[in-house]
């Protein structure tokens, strides 16, 4: 959590002299930028270890504004097993006119994996793979990756992007304070 301490606040409010009544606003706009940021920021550092797209991390990410009233982002992520085909996997598409030999994953970014039994199908218009039970053509269970959320609460991670995040914040805070005093 970032959270600016009542002398900070004193320090912006005697800097805005006569325009103190917009300090809500500046820091309004200031958290929602930077919880913009720690969402880029986590986002960056999530697919340096790991091959999920990262329309698949933000799909599960919201962000709870912060207002001249309410002064609070609020940060979450959301969702279950990312299906396989989020991640790296060879082949992407399906072809059953000419099946490959192997059918390889990767979920984090330290090469393929030959998955057994494995192939990709077309599935009520999108490409999923699938893994054969057993020997026998059925069962076959649709392959998942691990949750974004699971991936995302990597500690080494979250603290980087907090520091960006509280980097940005103060950048913010500075533009923001000079565009009220410039007038505009």
């Amino acid at each position: 959590m970032i959270a600016l301490s009542k002398k900070e606040i004193n320090k912006l409010n005697k800097i805005l002299g006569s325009n103190q009544k917009k300090l809500p606003m500046i820091l309004a706009r200031a958290y929602n930028r930077s919880s913009a940021k720690f969402r880029t920021e986590i986002n960056k550092k999530t697919r340096e270890e790991y091959t999920i797209k990262s329309k698949a991390i933000n799909s599960t990410i919201t962000i709870k504004k912060a207002t001249k009233t309410n002064l609070g982002t609020v940060i979450k992520s959301k969702g279950g097993m990312e299906p396989l085909t989020n991640y790296k996997v060879s082949p992407s598409k399906a072809n059953p006119s000419s099946p490959p030999k192997f059918f390889k994953a990767a979920v984090k970014k330290d090469g393929l994996k030959i998955v057994p039994r494995a192939f990709m199908a077309n599935y009520k218009g999108e490409e999923v793979a699938f893994q054969r039970a057993g020997t026998d053509r059925t069962p076959i269970d649709r392959l998942s990756g691990p949750a974004v959320p699971m991936i995302l609460n990597n500690q080494d991670n979250i603290d980087h992007a907090y520091d960006e995040a509280k980097n940005m914040l103060y950048k913010r805070l500075d533009h923001e304070i000079k565009r009220v005093l410039e007038g505009k």
